[in-house]
Parts: C-alpha cells; sequence; structure tokens
C-alpha cells in the first residue's frame, strides 16, 4: 500500500527543468513538455549557484536536469528520449519506434561530432573570421548532408512527418535544431532552395497549436531581456 501511494505522489508532482542559460539542450525536453501538454517549473541556474546546485541536483554534474519527486534525471539527450516515451512521441508501431530512435541517434552523433560550432550558435560571435568560420561549417559541411537525410526520411514516410503516424521526437528534435542553426544561417533559404518535405514539417511542427503557442511566448520573452539588455548597455555610456 505504501508504494501505491508513493508513485501516486509521484506521479502528481510537477517537473522541474533545471537549466543554464541559453536555449541549448534544455530546448528540446521544454518542446517535449510543450507538445505533450505536460506542466513543468523552470529554474535558470546563476552563476554564483551552479556549484551548488551541480554537485546536490545533478546526477552527473552537469546540466540540464530534470527533478520530479525525489527522482532527478540528467543528460539531455537521455531525457529527452525518457519523456518522448513517457509521451506517447515514439511512433505507434516498433518499425516507426525503431526510425525515430535512429534519428534521434544520428543527430546526437552529428551535434558530437560538431560540437566547436555548435556550442556558438546561441552566443555572440565578435570576432569576424570565427563568424565566418561557423557560417561556412554550417552552410557547406554540417547542414547539406544533414538535410538531405532527413528530407529523404520524411518522403519514405510519404509525410508530412518523419513516420506516418504523426509527429515525434524525431520531427521536434530536426525542428529544435535546425531553429538554433537559424540564429547564424537562414535555414528557410537553404529549406526552400532543395528541401520542400522537410520545410512542409518544419512549418507543421511550428504551427501545431501547443507549440506555436509557446514559440509566441518566447520569442516576446526573447525581444524584452534583449531590449533590457540593450536599455542597460545605452544607460552605461
Amino acid at each position: 500500500m505504501a508504494k501505491k501511494l508513493s508513485d501516486v505522489s509521484l506521479s502528481k508532482a510537477p517537473y522541474i527543468l533545471l537549466y543554464s542559460g541559453r536555449r541549448g539542450e534544455a530546448e528540446l525536453i521544454r518542446l517535449l513538455f510543450v507538445a505533450a501538454g505536460a506542466k513543468y517549473v523552470e529554474k535558470n541556474v546563476l552563476e554564483d549557484e551552479m556549484d551548488r546546485i551541480l554537485e546536490n541536483d545533478t546526477p552527473y554534474n552537469c546540466l540540464p536536469v530534470v527533478l520530479k519527486g525525489s527522482c532527478s534525471w540528467g543528460g539531455g539527450d537521455a531525457i529527452a528520449r525518457m519523456l518522448a516515451r513517457k509521451f506517447y512521441l515514439m511512433g505507434q508501431t516498433n518499425h516507426e519506434h525503431l526510425v525515430v530512435e535512429a534519428m534521434f541517434e544520428r543527430l546526437c552523433r552529428l551535434k558530437r561530432s560538431h560540437s566547436l560550432v555548435l556550442r556558438l550558435l546561441n552566443v555572440e560571435i565578435k570576432r569576424r573570421e570565427r563568424m565566418d568560420w561557423v557560417y561556412h561549417q554550417l552552410r557547406y559541411v554540417i547542414l547539406p548532408q544533414a538535410m538531405a537525410e532527413w528530407e529523404k526520411l520524411i518522403m519514405s514516410s510519404k509525410g508530412p512527418f518523419v513516420v506516418a503516424s504523426g509527429m515525434t521526437l524525431a520531427d521536434l528534435a530536426i525542428m529544435d535544431f535546425l531553429d538554433q542553426c537559424s540564429s547564424k544561417i537562414n535555414i528557410r533559404g537553404m529549406l526552400h532552395e532543395d528541401f520542400d518535405a522537410l520545410y512542409d514539417m518544419m512549418m507543421l511542427v511550428k504551427k501545431s497549436p501547443r507549440i506555436a503557442a509557446y514559440l509566441d511566448d518566447r520569442a516576446e520573452k526573447e525581444f524584452n531581456v534583449k531590449f533590457a539588455s540593450d536599455t542597460n548597455i545605452t544607460a552605461k555610456r
């Protein structure tokens, strides 16, 4: 009986997302919560509390982390997989589950292979030569091959998503990856050139009601943060 009460208590406990600053790995976790309509609370870990949080509240001494009751889950990609399974965002059949899992694993490997470039996506780059290098890597090395693979995958499912049953972790992960890359390159232009199916999938994900509302809210918050930052800089001059 005690175990059943514990299970009920855990099911009612809110998800808490611990992250630090920029979108990064935490953004896909947010998108999964939003797509599933799951309630969650965010906590942005500030620099002066980072060491304490990493030591006491993270299983692997890194962020992001998701907390639920007494449970603590670490590793951004592992958390995404766990949530996708829990929220039924891995497809409806064993075949679809395998396709989604394989596509996500390949994206994770792509990120690891180009980690230096991708770490620079959400930071301001002041040196022109570094900015040019990031653009070249995205435009001619990273994105063309990845986009071609995703286009073929969507076409093979007869669209509009990676698997026939509907939106999954795979679609959300691709959308998030390309969305973050768009901070440094015109993704829409590349999609329009050769990747119609991929473009249509991106638009469908972004226009789904929950995701669209979240993206609108995110854009407003990011604008307010930038406006406040620019105002402070101007005031100090």
